[in-house]
């Protein structure tokens, strides 16, 4: 009963933790327990759900980082490409720049030089010995030039470009060469050619090949020995038109 007794004058904030009868710890309250689990939960369940925000935030944000880091490579290569060109235009606008003061130059030494040939309103232009004219092709640089073929996309320069050059430079010497077109047929196939022609001093006509400036005697020759068909005789060339310019 002492016991008893003792147990009953514990201080009443201790009654709730031990048995009045025998003085053993209390279990928890059940309901106690519950709510500790369902705190538990919550807190759990509010952690994944931030985790889980942040994990979505995160990818969103790689996306975002992939997807500008894919944006600026292109941008760089937009500005590489850009770039490129700038300094292509830069190049053709130099040579531009470049064949227009040679295209000046040309320009005022032809007034210097027409001027000078003039003589009542007429070029002054001289018919060559062949030794002279031999000379003057050989200090010419027409033939030097490079043969190419013209497409959609370029200029060609060809037969016709080499007879014109050459007689324009011989006239700027003072020299009276002609151009020359001529059609021919050759294996029942027509073909056409252009080439130059010249008067000598003592009336006779000579035919030049611009390529090579080889002269020749005949119109059948120079087509016969310097272009195609190459090496095969005159007599299977037959000139059917032919034009000549002075």
């Amino acid at each position: 009963m002492e016991g008893k007794e003792e147990l009953r004058n514990v201080p009443v904030e201790f009654v709730g933790e031990y048995c009045i009868s025998c003085g053993q710890p209390l279990k928890p309250k059940r309901r106690e327990v519950r709510a500790f689990v369902a705190i538990l939960l919550v807190v759990i369940v509010a952690f994944s759900s931030v985790l889980y925000m942040q994990h979505n935030l995160l990818q969103l944000r790689e996306s975002e980082i992939r997807s500008l880091t894919e944006e600026r490579d292109s941008l760089k290569l937009i500005v590489s490409s850009k770039e490129a060109q700038i300094t292509t235009l830069k190049e053709q606008n130099a040579l531009l720049e470049k064949a227009k003061a040679l295209l000046e130059q040309d320009k005022a030494e032809l007034e210097k030089e027409l001027a000078g040939y003039k003589t009542g309103g007429y070029l002054k232009l001289s018919r060559p010995t062949r030794a002279q004219l031999e000379s003057y092709l050989r200090s010419d640089k027409t033939d030097q030039n490079k043969w190419r073929e013209g497409s959609e996309s370029s200029i060609g320069y060809v037969c016709i470009n080499f007879a014109a050059d050459l007689k324009a430079n011989a006239m700027r010497a003072g020299w009276n060469i002609s151009f020359v077109s001529a059609n021919y047929n050759y294996s029942k196939e027509e073909y056409g050619h252009a080439f130059n022609m010249a008067i000598l001093e003592d009336g006779s006509i000579v035919y030049i090949d611009t390529y090579t400036d080889t002269l020749y005697g005949s119109v059948e020759a120079l087509i016969a020995y310097a272009t195609a068909p190459a090496g095969k005789s005159p007599d299977y060339i037959t000139v059917v038109e032919i034009a000549v310019v002075w």
